[in-house]
């Protein structure tokens, strides 16, 4: 074997040395991690403020939008969400707009239909 050194190029595959390939996987796993425990924290926070005087549902949106960015099932149940929540608003708004015409104008056959 005699004085040789060992350098990054001579050294033999997985003896003391870790590639650069080996690294970035890693270091995505890291980060998929990462992300999926902020995103079920904040969704478990979110639960639990449900019941309590805070933005629970904030609190689960951003935890779904934190799970978003590495899972597609949380972008596809996020955007379903988000349609969701724009439907029911645009339904309110428009109910209430009805009601407040019939209690402007007098009763109407049926203000909710």
């Amino acid at each position: 074997m005699g004085d040789r050194t060992r350098t990054p190029e001579t050294a033999d595959p997985g003896h003391g040395t870790v590639s650069a390939v080996s690294m970035a996987g890693y270091s995505l796993a890291m980060r998929k991690v990462a992300f999926a425990v902020a995103g079920f924290a904040l969704i478990a926070v979110g639960f639990a403020s449900v019941l309590l005087p805070a933005p629970g549902v904030v609190l689960i949106g951003l935890g779904l939008a934190i799970l978003a960015r590495e899972f597609l099932w949380a972008k596809r149940l996020l955007a379903w969400s988000r349609d969701h929540a724009r439907r029911s608003r645009t339904n309110v708004r428009e109910r209430s707009a009805r009601l407040a015409r019939a209690f402007r104008h007098g009763p109407v056959s049926d203000p909710l239909n």
